[in-house]
């Protein structure tokens, strides 16, 4: 049998994530804007008081408080869906084996050569499967244990991973494995990367989608390789759902967004589009092979194809200066300290306050390694634990 596996592996991603949470009271909050030009994004993060100066009172654009819009934790990137079809072939094609199957017009006075599509139609997706592990998936969260799951290729249309778009999630450590064993190639595959937005407030922000699609391996030891042999292209499209209604998504039949069908020869291919006022949306990367003019070779071969997107706001997100309240713990001696209370009521009024009475890193953080957010517990002489 010929066979090939195509494996798609999965990443996504989305950025502006928070570097864990400021349940301590030892740390401090604060939205940090990326070093470089104006279009850096804010990202969330949380650091020591002692580590304040390297952000407060070096980096004029950080502020005090989480960013406005915590991306990571309100717009969610997952693997939904996935597909593959075998249409019937409807024509004959003879190849003499004995000269590198090369296709020819009849086997009469060949020793050695085979004919495909005998009887018409040639009905191929029988030998083509593909295998996922799937899970339930709803409003952010995986509900359900994954489950191993192979299925045959559809003839006219595609036999699908998922029974209802956008409520699966398919696991990306595994990624999909489209196992094609049709003598003739022809096979058509797709993934689908979801992602929806769980904050209302962010409907409003238009959000840039940026896609990757990169062969990492190729052992089909062809001399030419998959891509080429197969003669591969590869188109994609972005479907949403704008509806304003809650309860299952509603997406769009016709495309907000689409690339054309290419050769993906090349082996890599990026994208990106922008999308406004939609609470969900896809992207559907489509692979076909286009060759009929050879037989799929023999012998078992690998080609690993790994499509990424990542959604993150056009314009960064301007931060929620939350000013700062904390108690200074001034250590006198040993275990001996003063602790005073200090009320900042924005970042511009603690960075006068740090570059007026302290002039470097280490000043700082010696005087500041005990302080803690919020009241102070005492006032006047304390502990300095």
């Amino acid at each position: 049998m010929r066979y090939i596996i195509a494996l798609l592996a999965i990443t996504i991603a989305c950025t502006n994530s928070f570097a864990g949470t400021c349940d301590n009271i030892n740390k401090v909050p604060i939205c940090h804007k990326g070093a470089g030009n104006s279009n850096d994004k804010y990202v969330n993060i949380c650091v020591d008081f002692g580590a304040l100066w390297g952000h407060i009172a070096q980096h004029p654009d950080d502020y005090v408080g989480e960013c406005t819009v915590d991306i990571e934790a309100n717009l969610k990137v997952w693997a939904c869906n996935a597909g593959l079809r075998h249409k019937d072939h409807l024509d004959k094609k003879c190849f003499d084996m004995n000269n590198g199957g090369i296709e020819v017009t009849s086997c009469q006075g060949l020793s050695n050569c085979l004919c495909s599509g005998e009887a018409l139609p040639q009905i191929l997706n029988e030998f083509d499967f593909f295998s996922f592990n799937i899970a339930n998936y709803s409003l952010g969260a995986q509900t359900s244990s994954y489950v191993s799951t192979d299925k045959r290729a559809g003839r006219e249309s595609f036999t699908q991973a998922s029974s209802a778009q956008g409520t699966q999630i398919l696991a990306k450590e595994t990624g999909v494995t489209f196992s094609l064993g049709s003598e003739r190639f022809g096979s058509e595959y797709f993934v689908d990367l979801c992602w929806e937005v769980l904050d209302e407030n962010l409907l409003e922000i238009p959000l840039k989608m940026e896609a990757e699609i990169l062969l990492k391996s190729d052992l089909f030891n062809t001399g030419s390789g998959y891509l080429s042999s197969a003669l591969v292209t590869q188109r994609n499209g972005v479907f949403c759902d704008k509806t304003t209604e809650s309860g299952p998504y509603s997406y769009s039949n016709s495309p907000v967004f689409t690339t054309d069908n290419i050769p993906f020869l090349a082996g890599i291919r990026t994208f990106e589009t922008t999308v406004e006022d939609a609470r969900s949306c896809f992207v559907r990367m489509i692979f076909k092979e286009n060759q009929n003019s050879m037989l799929r070779p023999w012998a078992l071969k690998q080609v690993t194809v790994e499509p990424t997107i990542n959604v993150e706001p056009v314009n960064p997100f301007p931060p929620l200066d939350t000013g700062l309240r904390f108690c200074h713990v001034d250590v006198i001696r040993g275990k001996q300290a003063n602790c005073i209370q200090r009320d900042f009521a924005n970042t511009d009024d603690l960075r006068v306050y740090m570059t007026t009475g302290y002039s470097n890193i280490p000043d700082w953080s010696q005087d500041h390694n005990k302080d803690y957010r919020g009241t102070c517990e005492v006032l006047g002489p304390c502990s300095a634990n």
